[in-house]
């Protein structure tokens, strides 16, 4: 099944009377199906590989696997905010919650100046390629339309379950389920590969943004709109990150004098000036970002977005500032005259 058919079977189903009873079955399927690539990927027994060739090939083989499905799951968060969020949440902790595996390779060839546990190191984030897509896709979607509900169903809801004797601890998944740290290892291929495949020049996140557009550009057909629609979400996705992270105060422009964490590694952290050791001038956010959050009160008031409590989201919002050494956007959140967070 390719992206534009799982689009139009969604649409089908949510122009049926009870979608509820079909939905969740095409939904599970798929996710099934994803699971079962990943795990016969995991389990690739040879003597000898070419190091790029191997990375390359199963990343495309999960990003085709997992495509139609973040086609579904897009079309979800697009058109629906809230019914079938337990839907969404519990696909997304099924992605997140492969175990490592690693591939049993006697040689590693092309790979220099790299080890060979350093790459078998690299290829086991990539078991996180296909809820990294999911993520992306739906969240994407659910920005575009101010679906908070179905936000709050793919930011915070789902959890990673660490594994310590009998009991199961939930934790966030924003540290293992990022851009940078599945891909990362490999990103002078994946930049290579985007003049490829797309014939341009760019980066490995270039490259990946470029990859997610494809998947949902039946939803959103403007480029443009996509790339607003982006940068709002990574914002999101790092201000969850930092509402549950344990990091207690964080020091003025901390996330620019030292090593940004992954998941605030945004396309905008990337392409303004302030990246630390090309210029001092401070990082900013741009003007789609701040008209989004100016009127965020308003839209995700009386929702689930952070539990219902979006003091989380004004903390979080403060965090994000001090760390980048900006000045916080206004929200109007806590206050009546709307001139605070």
């Amino acid at each position: 099944m390719n992206v534009s058919t799982a689009v139009q079977r969604v649409k089908h189903t949510l122009r049926e009377p009870k979608p509820e009873l079909a939905l969740p079955d095409l939904i599970y399927e798929e996710t099934d199906r994803v699971l079962e690539v990943v795990k016969a990927r995991q389990y690739y027994q040879t003597a000898s590989i070419d190091g790029r060739e191997f990375y390359m090939a199963t990343l495309r083989g999960f990003e085709d696997a997992a495509a139609p499905l973040a086609a579904m799951l897009a079309t979800v968060a697009y058109y629906d905010d809230g019914t079938f969020a337990d839907l969404i949440t519990d696909t997304i902790v099924r992605l997140v919650n492969i175990p490592p595996i690693e591939p049993e390779i006697s040689r590693i060839q092309n790979i220099k100046p790299k080890t060979a546990q350093e790459y078998k190191d690299g290829l086991l984030p990539l078991r996180h390629f296909p809820a990294l897509l999911v993520i992306y896709a739906s969240g994407i979607a659910a920005v575009r339309t101010r679906h908070f509900n179905t936000l709050e169903a793919i930011l915070r809801r789902p959890k990673i379950y660490r594994y310590g004797g009998i009991l199961q601890k939930p934790v966030p998944y924003h540290e293992d389920v990022n851009l940078q740290r599945i891909t990362g290892f490999g990103s002078d291929w994946l930049s290579d590969q985007r003049w490829v495949r797309f014939g341009e020049e760019g980066t490995h996140r270039d490259y990946l943004y470029q990859v997610i557009y494809t998947i949902i550009q039946g939803l959103i057909p403007s480029q443009y709109a996509f790339g607003e629609s982006l940068d709002i979400f990574e914002y999101l996705f790092g201000l969850v990150y930092l509402a549950e992270s344990d990091e207690g105060d964080i020091q003025e422009g901390a996330f620019c004098s030292g090593v940004t964490p992954k998941p605030l590694q945004s396309r905008n952290w990337y392409r303004h000036s302030g990246l630390p050791g090309i210029s001092l001038s401070p990082p900013y956010l741009p003007p789609h970002i701040i008209t989004y959050l100016a009127d965020l009160k308003r839209g995700a008031g009386g929702t689930e977005f952070f539990g219902g409590d979006l003091s989380m989201f004004k903390k979080a919002n403060r965090k994000y500032a001090t760390g980048f050494g900006i000045e916080h956007p206004k929200t109007g959140i806590g206050s009546p005259q709307g001139d605070l967070l």
